[in-house]
């Protein structure tokens, strides 16, 4: 909603005031556009960190078994994996729902995006899954 600025005059100290009131003639699609669009930017940009955060973990696991860390941090290191692949399925999932939300909403189809939330989709459940197996031996 826009809001217009109405300045006048106080009589008694000659100091402008600011009075904010609403303007109803705002085209409401617009504005409601401009509200969803943001969405996606910023799951995206989560989905990214969480990623790399997962990809981090995973690479000081494997770094791990080389340097022989202790049974504690290994598994320490798998339940933060887990977790954070948990965290990125559920991210990336409504990403994707976003993205088939705006290609049927916008009759335009973001092929890219959709085939790259996918991969990571897939990514992430098969990181839980082998951070709950290894876990579970």
């Amino acid at each position: 909603m826009i809001l217009r600025i109405n300045k006048r005059r106080c009589k008694t100290n000659g100091i402008k005031e600011s009075i904010f009131y609403s303007s109803f003639s705002v085209d409401k699609i617009n504005i409601m556009k401009y509200r969803i669009y943001w969405l996606p930017g910023f799951i995206s940009k989560i989905c990214i960190y969480l990623f790399f955060f997962n990809l981090l973990v995973l690479i000081l696991f494997l770094l791990g078994n080389f340097q022989e860390f202790l049974d504690s941090t290994q598994v320490l290191l798998l339940e933060i994996l887990k977790i954070s692949a948990l965290l990125f399925i559920i991210f990336i999932g409504y990403y994707a729902c976003m993205i088939l939300y705006f290609t049927v909403r916008s009759k335009r189809l973001h092929f890219f995006r959709l085939i790259i939330s996918l991969g990571g989709f897939l990514l992430g459940v098969f990181l839980f899954f082998l951070a709950s197996f290894i876990l579970s031996l």
